[in-house]
């Protein structure tokens, strides 16, 4: 007599959102910096939780180079804590004006830390990158396929319309004043590292 066997159950497959931005490109090649901010269904109430780290800050929707040092410092602080931890990553490369390669080599290699640290099987990803264009979104959505990444959408947006987005600006920011030789931004860069609030790839 045969034994029945068990059908496995399919596979949920979640959803998972990525806002990026990148720094660098005014240094035509010497420094290019990646920020993707990686999350799950909670993408609504980070962006709420942002606005008003943006408000108490004092720095509102400006971005990183145009705000003063100290709303900078302040606005650091107040993401410093638990929200914010394994969901924000990061590509630094000198000496390379492969922009777009770049970008979708640290969106693929995000989500898939992320997925793997959510212990996320199968997912689909909205992929939204700051001042994305056609032809740039056309290049990411392939690199990406063939990194196998199950793509929901890929699009462009504006900073001033996502919190998410200018958290990505700021930390991109943070890294270059880190980098440029900024002892404070250097400091909260290896506090936010050692706290797993950033993570280099």
């Amino acid at each position: 007599m045969k034994t029945k066997t068990k059908e496995k159950m399919p596979t949920k497959t979640e959803k998972i959102y990525c806002y990026v931005d990148e720094t660098g490109q005014d240094t035509n090649g010497k420094l290019f910096i990646v920020v993707t901010v990686v999350c799950e269904k909670d993408n609504i109430l980070l962006e709420e939780f942002l606005e008003q780290c943006e408000i108490k800050s004092k720095r509102h929707m400006i971005k990183w180079t145009k705000s003063k040092a100290s709303f900078r410092e302040q606005y650091l602080e107040l993401i410093s804590g638990q929200k914010l931890i394994n969901k924000i990553y990061y590509g630094i490369y000198q000496d390379t004006k492969a922009y777009v390669d770049l970008t979708a080599i640290v969106i693929a290699q995000s989500l898939h830390i992320f997925a793997k640290n959510n212990k996320i099987k199968d997912f689909k990803a909205t992929i939204i990158i700051d001042g994305l264009n056609k032809k740039e979104s056309r290049s990411i959505r392939l690199i990406l396929k063939r990194a196998g990444v199950g793509i929901e959408k890929v699009r462009g947006i504006k900073d001033e319309a996502s919190a998410l987005i200018r958290l990505a600006d700021s930390i991109g920011g943070l890294l270059r004043d880190s980098i440029g030789g900024s002892r404070k931004m250097n400091e909260i860069a290896k506090k936010f590292v050692n706290k797993r609030i950033i993570k280099k790839l």
